[in-house]
C-alpha cells in the first residue's frame, strides 16, 4: 500500500526505523541495528536507513509501472472535476451507498497550556474562508479512500447475509459462531469475487464522471483525445488506463 497511500520517503523511513530495526543509544548518540542474512548485527544511521527507503520506493515505482498509471489517472480525474466544480462521488457497486469526498483548505492554530508540571500542546484546524477545495489533499485522498469504501462494501454485503446470526467484525476480521464458520467462508469468498471479478469499478467510475461533465459542460475530441469546453479553454480528459 506504499504506493496507493502516497508514502513519502520519510514516512517509509519511519516504518522502516519503527518496525524494522531495533533503536538504540550507543555513546550519546542514536543508532538503528538490525542483523543481515548471516545473522550478524549491523547498526544503521539515519542516512542509510533514508537510503533503504529510496532503494524501496524505486523498486515498488519500477515493478509496479500499472499501479503508477492508476493513481495519476485518479488523481488527474480528480483534479480536473474540483476545476470544473464538480462533486467527486462514487460508488464500489452500482447499486452500493454513495460516496462523496470533499476536502476544504484549513488553517492550524497552537494553543499550549500547562497540566500540573508538563506543559502541552494542541493543534486546532478551521476551515479556511472563502471554503476553497484543497486539490492536493483531494489527489492524494482518493485512491485511499476508493480502497477503503470497496473494502467497507465487501464487509457489508457479508454481514447482511447474517441478519439472523450474531456476528462482529474488527477493520477485515469477523467472529461468529463455529457452526456458521462454512457459511461465513463461502460468503467471504462469494461477496469477494462478485466485488472485483464481476464488476469492474473502473469502467463504472469513468463512465459515471464522464456522465456527470456532459450533464454541464461539451466535449471535443481532437486526434483521437477528448477534451471539456471549460470557460473556452480546452481542458484534457484523463484517459481511462488499460
Amino acid at each position: 500500500m506504499t504506493i496507493p497511500y502516497s508514502a513519502t520517503l520519510i514516512g517509509i523511513s519511519e516504518q522502516i526505523s519503527n518496525k524494522m530495526v531495533k533503536k538504540v543509544n550507543k555513546n550519546k548518540s542514536t543508532v538503528y541495528e538490525t542483523i543481515d542474512i548471516n545473522n550478524n548485527v549491523i547498526s544503521l544511521s539515519r542516512k542509510d536507513i533514508y537510503n533503504m527507503a529510496k532503494i524501496i520506493k524505486e523498486v515498488i515505482v519500477k515493478n509496479c509501472s500499472n499501479l503508477n498509471k492508476l493513481i495519476e489517472y485518479y488523481g488527474n480525474m480528480t483534479t480536473l472535476l474540483i476545476t470544473l466544480g464538480i462533486p467527486i462521488t462514487w460508488q464500489p457497486k452500482p447499486n452500493g451507498v454513495k460516496i462523496y469526498e470533499s476536502y476544504l483548505k484549513s488553517e492550524k492554530t497552537n494553543y499550549s497550556f500547562r497540566k500540573g508540571f508538563k506543559s502541552h500542546t494542541v493543534v486546532l484546524k478551521k476551515v479556511k474562508l472563502p471554503k476553497i477545495v484543497d486539490k492536493m489533499k483531494s489527489r492524494k485522498a482518493i485512491v485511499p479512500n476508493i480502497i477503503h469504501s470497496l473494502d467497507s462494501h465487501h464487509k457489508i454485503s457479508i454481514v447482511s447475509k447474517f441478519r439472523e446470526r450474531t456476528i462482529f467484525t474488527i477493520h477485515d476480521c469477523f467472529v461468529i459462531h463455529p457452526n456458521d464458520h462454512t457459511k461465513l467462508k463461502n460468503e467471504f469468498v462469494n461477496t469477494f469475487v462478485s466485488l472485483y471479478f464481476d464488476h469492474n469499478f473502473l469502467d463504472t467510475y469513468h463512465e459515471a464522471v464522464l456522465n456527470k461533465i456532459e450533464e454541464n459542460y461539451n466535449f471535443q475530441s481532437i486526434e483521437g483525445k477528448l477534451y471539456v469546453d471549460y470557460k473556452g479553454k480546452l481542458l484534457p480528459i484523463p484517459a481511462k488506463p488499460d
